[in-house]
């Protein structure tokens, strides 16, 4: 009986592979929305949000509201930052929402706060935050099941002044729970599949804008050189550059020359916090750097002036459907990294044509018939061996 139970429980877990899965809880639920990252973008950069102005104290209510609007536990980590001698207030603002084990985390997050010559900072950080707030709407109001592990979203403060609200979270954190993984959002947009214009940069000669995904380190620590990690961290760190790759490249089919997957060797955004404390991370990060950067012509945002505003990102991007269409690449990578992560199995997609469906269909039916056939064999041998003397 065992055997043949065995059998039988082999049979239904091929059969369930082979048959399509939706997305988990329903196979109608929305993809996460660039549009509406978009428009959070648009409000959040209306207001200059340097540490402790009142721009910054609007962009903290606006972001608590709206995670409360979503039905998350919200809750505030209040610290002071000392900048030229003077003591400035600052607010992480998270968002918890329970999965099935409450004491490990899936952390999502991004910096709101702004440097001091930032009017709006929209692409540093408001994209990022905007990005946090609609993958916490799409997984609380999208997907009906709940998670198998809790997804906390973390809006943090003081980025710009060394990552100190990312780094005041982790130290909390450690008591509380287990990280399992953070994903970090800063700057990121600006990306594949956005191509580059010859107008804007002609020394330029790359089709497209590049994603950058910068991992927890597998290979080069040269980021982290004064930490060490053993072997079941560095293990950890390596598992979480196999989903991503597996929801990137296989998933997806995202492309490898302009969606890289590399090691985190810039360490100057908020996943550095997580890495130092040998939490496995990705920083999501389109480009960034300067348009004079020495060697590379391909980088030219306003990251850090007056110009960073949203409608100088559509002017990079060349359109509003090409800076959508940058946002959607991360949002897609970032919720099928939540779904294997948090989830369990990994979404499937349904198949869209009536000869696939025949061919999982007759594929079941035929692994079905042969786990019958194995018990039904199972069942004479050992009728044989009871007649046996």
């Amino acid at each position: 009986m065992k055997a043949a139970a065995v059998a039988l429980s082999l049979a239904l877990l091929l059969v369930m592979a082979a048959l399509p899965v939706a997305a988990p809880g329903s196979s109608a639920a929305a993809e996460p929305s660039a549009e509406r990252v978009y428009e959070l973008v648009d409000t959040i950069s209306d207001w200059y949000r340097y540490l402790d102005t009142p721009g910054h104290h609007a962009a903290e209510a606006f972001i608590a509201e709206t995670m409360e609007g979503y039905g998350l536990e919200v809750y505030r980590q209040e610290f002071t930052v000392n900048q030229g001698g003077q003591q400035l207030d600052a607010v992480n603002v998270v968002g918890y929402y329970e999965g099935k084990d409450p004491n490990t985390w899936l952390v999502l997050g991004g910096h709101y706060d702004a440097t001091i010559s930032s009017d709006s900072g929209a692409y540093d950080n408001a994209v990022g935050t905007a990005t946090v707030l609609e993958l916490a709407r799409y997984f609380t109001q999208e997907v009906e099941t709940q998670p198998e592990i809790s997804l906390v979203f973390g809006a943090w403060d003081s980025e710009e002044e060394g990552g100190q609200g990312s780094q005041l979270f982790v130290e909390s954190a450690g008591g509380n729970a287990t990280v399992l993984a953070n994903l970090n959002f800063d700057m990121f947009g600006l990306s594949y599949p956005i191509p580059n214009r010859a107008s804007l940069s002609p020394l330029c000669d790359e089709d497209y804008f590049k994603l950058y995904l910068y991992t927890s380190p597998v290979e080069d620590f040269s980021g982290y050189a004064d930490y060490e990690y053993d072997n079941q961290t560095r293990a950890n760190f390596s598992m979480l550059r196999k989903t991503l790759e597996q929801v990137a490249y296989d998933e997806l089919a995202l492309p490898p020359e302009w969606v890289l997957a590399v090691d985190d060797t810039e360490t100057n955004s908020d996943q550095r916090s997580f890495i130092r404390a040998g939490i496995p991370a990705i920083w999501f990060r389109g480009m960034h750097e300067y348009a004079w950067e020495e060697g590379d012509a391909c980088e030219q945002t306003f990251k850090h002036f007056s110009t960073d505003r949203l409608e100088s990102l559509e002017l990079i991007a060349g359109s509003h459907a090409n800076l959508l269409a940058g946002f959607q690449t991360g949002l897609d990578i970032a919720s099928g990294l939540v779904t294997e992560l948090a989830y369990g199995d990994p979404a499937a997609p349904v198949a869209s044509e009536d000869g696939n469906g025949v061919a999982r269909t007759v594929l079941a039916l035929l692994v079905i018939a042969v786990a019958v056939a194995g018990v039904a064999v199972l069942a004479r041998w050992r009728q044989g061996r009871q007649a046996s003397p």
